[in-house]
């Protein structure tokens, strides 16, 4: 791992560019200086702001989910008419931040500004993110006119993102308006809302079906700059291009699937000459056998000593010895006793005596 800026692609070997939709400026003028057949697309994307728990009025809020389905995770901020109406005239009249080359009609539709939302109508928003349909105030038993939703941004719960206002308004207008909402009259803001370009490739005339460059087959491209969207479009051309790389230099592999098993199952079978490392195993033990049959090996880290564990015991109970792999996952994943603290290399004891229990022989065999 070398740390540092990369403002030019490489001129020789192989090459496998992830920079994401915000690739630098003098990266993407390099791109571009060098693959000028590809042109470059873009639009707009916007993020919400984010506020503290402690700053919310409880007391102005309740918490629900829609139609009382599923927990109730969602703080919700009731709006009467007046306070709408009020709130929806600042917001449509509030100063925005100058993002160049930026038009209403260049913005991405699924993660749209609430202030661009807002102009397209008066009652636009409340068939939209301050939708009041399936949540009753307890207070007055009856649905709000308006209701802007609060969605838990952490684990701790200590901070909540504001559904549906993504903005690119100034902060200090962001703070004005939407201190408008009653629950968010003293909010304390974490984070405000941004505006920022997202750049990808023109990646049908530019990539093959391996993400490749069609000129320069050592280049290839994964992730949101070939204009996938989303974490799991993203994370499975990643996939691809990299166990398509592994496969033409014979070089092992090695993978996180966390919870997409299947996803990266499906894209495994499609090399069965390419063998590797599953990391952190989480899979089924179907899924184990799938991939002993294809020459892998699994690997198990701290999670094998916890309570829950008893999935990823039957795998190992199952596993050949050959096939197993013992890692610590640092700092990350500790084991018990220690769960709770920064983990370290010398925790991986641990793992090898929870297998070793398993096996019914002794740790150092492991």
């Amino acid at each position: 791992v070398v740390e540092g800026e990369v403002t030019a692609l490489p001129d020789e070997g192989q090459v496998i560019v992830a920079t994401g939709p915000l690739t630098s400026d003098a990266l993407a003028e390099d791109i571009a200086q060098k693959l000028p057949q590809g042109g470059y697309l873009h639009f707009y994307d916007a993020a919400a702001p984010l506020v503290t728990y402690e700053s919310v009025d409880m007391d102005s809020a309740f918490f629900a989910s829609r139609y009382d389905k599923g927990t109730p995770d969602y703080i919700n901020c009731p709006m009467t008419e007046e306070e709408y109406d009020a709130f929806w005239t600042e917001l449509c009249a509030a100063q925005e931040a100058e993002v160049h080359g930026f038009e209403d009609k260049n913005v991405f539709e699924g993660c749209m500004p609430v202030e661009v939302m807002a102009r397209r109508g008066k009652q636009t928003l409340c068939y939209g993110p301050l939708k009041p349909r399936g949540l009753r105030d307890p207070k007055t038993g009856k649905e709000p006119f308006a209701v802007v939703q609060l969605r838990r941004d952490n684990a701790e719960g200590s901070i909540y993102n504001l559904v549906g206002f993504q903005t690119h308004l100034k902060w200090p207008e962001q703070k004005r308006v939407f201190s408008m909402i009653p629950a968010l009259k003293n909010a304390e803001y974490v984070r405000y809302g941004v505006m920022h370009r997202n750049t990808f490739l023109d990646s049908p005339r530019l990539l093959d079906r391996y993400y490749r460059v069609r000129t320069e087959p050592r280049v290839r491209f994964a992730g949101q700059i070939t204009g996938v969207e989303g974490y799991v479009e993203s994370t499975a051309s990643g996939c691809l291009t990299a166990m398509e790389l592994a496969r033409e230099l014979n070089l092992p592999v090695i993978i996180h699937d966390r919870e997409a098993h299947q996803d990266c199952l499906s894209i495994v079978r499609e090399y069965p000459d390419v063998r590797g490392v599953y990391h952190c195993y989480s899979g089924s033990l179907e899924d184990a056998k799938v991939l002993v049959r294809l020459g892998w090996m699994i690997s198990f880290t701290g999670v094998i000593t916890y309570k829950n564990a008893r999935k990823a015991l039957e795998v190992i109970d199952w596993l050949p010895m050959d096939r197993i792999m013992v890692e610590t996952d640092s700092p990350y994943l500790t084991p018990e006793p220690f769960r709770g603290k920064r983990n370290d290399s010398g925790h991986v004891h641990l793992v090898a005596e929870a297998i070793a229990r398993v096996k019914q022989m002794d740790a150092e065999e492991v």
